[in-house]
């Protein structure tokens, strides 16, 4: 027998700790604080359903082509949490862009650990000690206690969410071999992914169904990879980001913007405790000595992150700045300029800081000079509470007033622990113990309450908790229960026009306005595990046994697995908005109408404790009360049931939302409210599973483990907690509307039924009215075709689009009626588009309309290989030429004149519009370096009125104009050489409108949001 006691006190030093600061096996690594405020809005989606508002103030639209960056700022009302991170711009707000690919990881990374193909083959091997060996693969880091492991696998899904301001959603990678993955829903954006020698993602690779392609992390020029990871762990295999920053944006004709950043550091500031307890032995046991029980409290390390700060966005027109406080992420001000020096915008962010937060106070935006700014106030809830030490955390993290911040874990009852000769003694000398249940609307603490907006007006919030139904933390009856905040009244104050408008919401469909919990935190055994410790291993010619102590541990911190699932507290299966206005004469509520929004809500997370180690054989030095017998407690082993199981979730099922199952609309009405439409929807869903296997330690020891020492004899099932679980992915679309609109009496009914194609993009819509009039609109897509192999000119087209992957194109929209059984089907119009074979723009418009409906047409398919469309199809438009950057130069319709576009600025405007002529000789006129960099308007309409000189005869019809660049027209000049002059203010707001003789048409005063006429 060997016993090692440096090792024995080295494990309980480090007991309670969440995880090995030094290792590649985890249980839950989440990314950084900031990145967490991003995820948000994938995770807890801002909907009427779980009762959080849109707040978002626009600040700037960076152009990129025909798609756009929008630079806004974003608050998320589902209330502040203890330690949460203050951000770049203040508690509870993002701001966007925040364009990232974030992880969540399980287990091992998945870049660098295999999974098997096979994971259900633990549950064919009937000997314990094989399969322990097979699951040290899965749960065995560097503990030498534990089965040696020839290999380190992982058969968890690390999960990854994705922001790029259009789209978001999330994904896994199914194939960790072929570099596959695979989104939560189905999506028309694809998704790849690079790896170095070392197995490190540098970069991944998105490209939307627009055809914008998007770079995370590796830049695509140089070598700077810009990623974010958890520094505090540091991972045997190499580097470990959580997440990658978007650095490049592309759309199908070349046009970019880059993204740079600054490397600083983040940490969560909440931190973590933990209280390790482990029975003792007073009694001899063959030659193992007696022990006594210890209690060990300690501190989770922080976790430091090296973040990614965003310095500036460059695209071809125009560069941003974010400027931050010295040595930190808090952004002072944005300034917006042209790539020529000229500023167009400069933001100004004012904070005030208080013990607890930063708090976002003011936003300033100014023009192009510091004058006559548009200034945003912002007000909390509390915000000045001087933070005494009299707030913590409630169960789910949010916070609760009480007497002092001393009170850190749950209230465990009066838990005590033998310790040996010393007796018992109680474990309230070890951690302070409180009531953590949520209280009142202490959740709404450091909340935004109200936006003052720069015209005066404002608009105010009112939340309140949420509810459910749970177990009572004490009693495990139920009852009604609290949990964060959800929006109550919402006040809209309009100064303009002297008008207060309110919006009303009531949750639930009972009295008792309560929601559905995803999962319930606030369980004080959520916050405990347990586990069994070997302190005594025997092996000899007639001796195989091991003495097992059971080890308690209480955290102040829920299981993390749990805590990351039950990110959307509470959902509503029924939410009523009321609306009404505030007579501004006698401030009576007057009531305008409400509406009342019933959904589907999905399936609470299923979790369990492992199906093993339900019970076993050890000694137990806990006791609830002081009444207990410590002498005969530590006397001998007993067979005992686990008390505190280890949970999972068995299902993971995020793509799963609450889906809108009814809506019905009334009006107020002589004091009552009328119904005026009423909505009923259905859906259809799919769903594909992907399996894996969750190992979690669940045996320690102070010695180095032997295969010949029987583990089990003490009724355990192994050395491991092991389940299998599953990753769901899917979708749940609507199917079918049956829409009721009520009008003087009489009703009106219609139903629509939908039906998808493999991308979910709608390829047949049926409609039903009341008069029984059925009629069938058919889309057809790129991805509609399958593969194409024609080389004709409407199959390369087709082509071109896809290889752009340029999804949401539509080819074909056909209109057809029918008989109400479906028979008799009549197509009353179709139109078809065309592509270029070279460019991923449209060639032609097609349609086909008899001026009566046929039985006969053919819709298009795929024939031989090639796209084919009906032959009665006439062309109507011709789109002749684009530029490289995809501007249209020429276009006419058939057996009409050309209609001929010249675009300046950089090619970003079009200078000309020409009506007959050849663009070819309209150009050829012009000076290119004039119209592309103009040194002022006066220059560029000289230069552009060669067009009307050169056309004496008046065959061309000629339209001129000329720009501020990223502000607006500055002129329009006519065919008829009549000029309309267009001035802006600082701010870029067009400010009056001149006729050719200056005299001023319109004239806008943005004080008092009027329209002024002379």
């Amino acid at each position: 027998m060997k016993k090692n006691l440096f090792l024995l006190y080295l494990l309980f030093a480090l007991a309670g700790v969440g995880f090995a600061q030094t290792g590649d096996l985890l249980r839950v690594m989440q990314p950084s604080p900031t990145s967490r405020e991003f995820e948000k809005y994938i995770t807890q989606q801002v909907s009427l359903y779980n009762g959080i508002p849109e707040i978002n103030i626009p600040l700037y639209n960076l152009q990129v082509g025909k798609a756009s960056i929008p630079i806004m700022l974003k608050y998320h009302a589902s209330g502040i949490k203890f330690g949460q991170s203050s951000g770049e711009v203040g508690v509870g707000w993002v701001l966007e862009p925040g364009y990232r690919i974030s992880r969540t990881m399980y287990g091992r990374p998945d870049e660098y650990f295999p999974m098997p193909a096979n994971l259900d083959v633990v549950n064919s091997i009937p000997d314990p000690a094989t399969r322990d060996v097979y699951l040290a693969q899965f749960g065995r880091d560097n503990e030498m206690y534990l089965p040696f492991a020839s290999q380190a696998l992982d058969g968890e899904y690390d999960k990854f969410s994705y922001s790029l301001g259009t789209t978001a959603g999330m994904f896994i990678i199914t194939d960790r071999q072929q570099r596959k993955v695979k989104t939560t829903s189905t999506s028309l954006d694809t998704i790849s992914y690079t790896q170095n020698l070392q197995g490190l993602i540098t970069n991944f690779d998105i490209t939307d169904g627009n055809g914008i392609s998007y770079r995370f992390g590796k830049e695509l020029t140089g070598s700077n990879t810009v990623y974010e990871r958890n520094s505090s762990v540091n991972f045997t295999k190499g580097i470990t980001p959580t997440a990658w920053l978007l650095t490049n944006m592309v759309d199908p004709f070349g046009q970019y913007a880059r993204f740079h950043y600054r490397n600083y550091q983040e940490s969560n500031s909440n931190t973590a405790k933990s209280l390790y307890t482990m029975a003792s032995v007073s009694g001899p046991y063959q030659m193992c000595p007696n022990t006594t029980g210890d209690a060990n409290l300690s501190s989770v390390p922080l976790n430091v992150y090296e973040v990614q700060a965003l310095t500036d966005i460059t695209t071809e027109r125009e560069v941003v700045k974010f400027y931050r406080k010295a040595n930190t992420t808090i952004i002072d001000s944005i300034t917006v300029n042209l790539l020529t020096g000229q500023r167009l915008k400069k933001i100004v962010f004012q904070h005030v800081s208080t013990a607890l937060h930063r708090f976002l106070d003011k936003v300033i935006v100014y023009g192009s000079k510091d004058i006559n700014g548009q200034t945003y106030s912002f007000n909390y809830i509390n915000r000045d509470y001087p933070g005494n030490g009299s707030l913590i955390a409630d169960y789910w993290g949010y916070y609760r007033q009480t007497s002092n911040n001393y009170y850190e874990f749950p209230d465990f009852g009066t838990p005590y622990l033998c310790k040996g000769e010393m007796g018992a003694v109680s474990l309230g000398a070890y951690m302070t113990m409180t009531d953590r249940n949520p209280y009142g609307t202490d959740a709404s603490f450091f909340t935004l309450n109200k936006i003052t907006y720069p015209t005066g007006g404002s608009t105010s919030f009112e939340y309140e908790s949420n509810k459910y139904w749970g177990a009572n933390d004490n009693n495990g009856m139920l009852t009604i229960k609290n949990v964060g905040i959800r929006i109550k009244k919402i006040w809209f104050n309009d100064l303009v026009r002297n008008e207060t408008m309110m919006k009303e919401y009531r949750y639930g469909t009972t009295d008792d306005e309560t929601g559905v919990v995803s999962v319930d935190l606030a369980n004080k055994n959520l916050f405990i595990s347990e586990a069994v410790y070997g302190d005594c291993l025997l092996s000899g010619a007639s001796q195989v046994d091991v003495r097992l102590l059971r080890t308690v541990t209480f955290k102040t911190n829920p299981d993390e697995e749990l805590a990351a699932a039950a990110a959307s507290p509470v959902t509503y299966s029924k939410v009523t908005e009321t609306s009404m206005g505030i007579n501004p004469v006698n401030g009576l509520t007057e009531y305008n109408g409400k509406t009342e929004y019933y959904y589907i809500l999905p399936e609470s997370i299923y979790y369990q404790g492992y199906p093993v180690n339900s019970s076993y054989i050890a000694y137990d030095g806990l006791m609830d009360g002081f009444g207990g017998d410590c002498i005969n407690m530590g006397a001998g082993a007993k067979n005992m049931l686990r008390k505190y199981p280890a949970y999972y979730v068995s299902l993971d099922a995020t793509w799963k939302k609450p889906v809108l199952k009814s809506k019905k609309v009334y009006k107020y009405v002589n004091g009552i409210f009328e119904p005026q439409l009423f909505e009923e929807n259905e859906y259809v869903s799919n769903m594909e599973m992907f399996a894996g296997l969750k190992v979690r330690k669940f045996f320690s020891a102070a010695e180095n483990y032997n295969n010949s020492n029987n583990y089990y004899a003490n009724s355990i099932t192994s050395l491991f907690d092991y389940g299998s679980y599953s990753v769901s992915c899917g979708d749940q679309v609507l199917s079918r509307t049956i829409s009721t609109y009520f009008s003087n009496g009489s009703q009106l009914q219609q139903e629509r039924k939908l039906s998808y194609n493999s991308l979910l993009q709608v390829s047949k819509e049926e409609t039903v009215s009341s008069d029984n009039t059925k009629t069938i609109a058919y889309n057809y897509y790129p991805k509609d075709y399958g593969v194409i192999t024609g080389t004709d000119p409407i199959s390369s087209g087709v082509k071109k689009l896809l290889a752009s992957h340029i999804l949401t194109a539509t080819i074909e929209n056909t209109l057809a009626k029918t008989d109400i059984n479906g028979s008799n089907e009549r197509v009353v119009k179709s139109s078809f588009n065309s592509f270029k074979s070279d460019m991923p723009l449209q060639d032609g418009l097609w349609t086909f309309n008899e001026g009566n409906s046929v039985t006969n047409f053919s819709r298009t398919t795929l024939i031989n290989g090639a796209v084919s469309h009906d032959s009665r199809y006439q062309r109507r438009l011709s789109f002749n030429s684009y530029d490289s950057r995809g501007n249209i130069l020429e276009q006419q319709k058939v057996n009409d004149i050309a209609e001929l576009y010249i675009w300046g600025y950089n090619n970003q405007y079009p200078v000309a519009k020409i009506l007959g002529g050849n663009y070819v000789t309209a150009v050829g006129q012009l000076n290119q370096a004039i119209l592309q960099y103009p040194a002022n308007d006066q220059q560029l309409r000289e230069e552009l009125n060669k067009l009307r000189i050169n056309n004496p005869d008046g065959k061309i019809l000629v339209s001129t104009y000329t720009y501020a660049p990223s502000i607006g027209i500055t002129s329009e000049t006519d065919p008829a050489g009549r000029t309309s002059y267009y001035e802006y203010d600082e701010s870029g707001r067009l400010k009056l409108i001149r006729d050719a003789n200056g005299n001023i048409v319109k004239l806008y005063d943005y004080k008092y949001q009027q329209l002024l006429t002379q």
